[in-house]
């Protein structure tokens, strides 16, 4: 990859999410005790109705992390093969 292709801006998601940033900060500036509530509702509604999902994803991660550990993949060497850890596993 080229220096030029890797410093690309993806103009339409840069400035799609530059414009909502401003339009909430100035809609935050500009009317602070109504989005105060507004906010405070939105985060409301996320935690009474996606508390659960949240619960349910951490404990898919744990168990599918865990398994990963147990499994034969929890041998699997992240580099090349001759290379040794930097740490030893009872390092603080």
């Amino acid at each position: 990859m080229s220096l030029s292709a890797k410093s690309q801006l993806n103009k339409s998601v840069f400035f799609g999410a530059s414009s909502i940033i401003v339009a909430l900060l100035l809609y935050t500036v500009a009317l602070p005790k109504q989005a105060q509530s507004l906010f405070a509702l939105i985060q409301a509604t996320i935690v009474d109705n996606g508390s659960w999902f949240y619960v349910l994803t951490v404990a898919f991660i744990f168990f599918f992390v865990m398994f990963l550990g147990i499994s034969r993949y929890g041998d699997i060497r992240l580099g090349p093969d001759h290379s040794t850890p930097d740490y030893s596993l009872i390092t603080r």
